[in-house]
C-alpha cells in the first residue's frame, strides 16, 4: 500500500471507470462538506482521525470489511493539507515522522 497524489481528472476516470466499485471516496471536510460532495462518498472529518479509536473503526467498517477496494481517494477541499494528513494517518498510524511528511502533498491510498 502506498500514498499517492491523484489529479482530480485521474480521480474523475477511476470514479467514471468499469471497476469504480473498487473505488471508496473518503471526504475529510468538516463544516465545508455541507456545500457539495461527491456522490457516494463517506463523510469522515479530519478530527476524526485523531482518535485511534475511531479510525480504527471506520478501518474495520469502510475498508477491512470491503476486500475488492483497490483503491480509498483521501480527499478535503483542495487537498493540500486534510486529506493527505488523513491519508498518511490512515495508512500508518500514529508514527509521527510518517504523519507529518509535509513535503509531499499526497491524497491517495492503494
Amino acid at each position: 500500500m502506498s500514498v499517492t497524489f491523484l489529479q482530480p481528472v485521474e480521480v474523475r476516470a477511476l470514479l467514471k471507470g468499469p471497476d469504480r466499485e473498487k473505488v471508496l471516496v473518503v471526504d475529510v471536510r468538516d463544516d465545508d462538506f455541507g456545500g457539495g460532495h461527491i456522490a457516494g462518498c463517506v463523510h469522515f472529518p479530519v478530527n476524526r482521525f485523531h482518535s485511534d479509536y475511531d479510525l480504527d473503526a471506520f478501518i474495520e467498517e469502510y475498508i477491512q470489511q470491503r476486500q475488492h477496494l483497490e483503491t480509498v481517494v483521501v480527499h478535503c477541499y483542495l487537498s493540500q493539507q486534510r486529506g493527505p494528513l488523513c491519508a498518511r494517518r490512515q495508512l500508518y498510524g500514529d508514527d509521527p515522522e510518517l504523519v507529518a511528511d509535509d513535503d509531499d502533498d499526497e491524497s491517495q491510498l492503494q
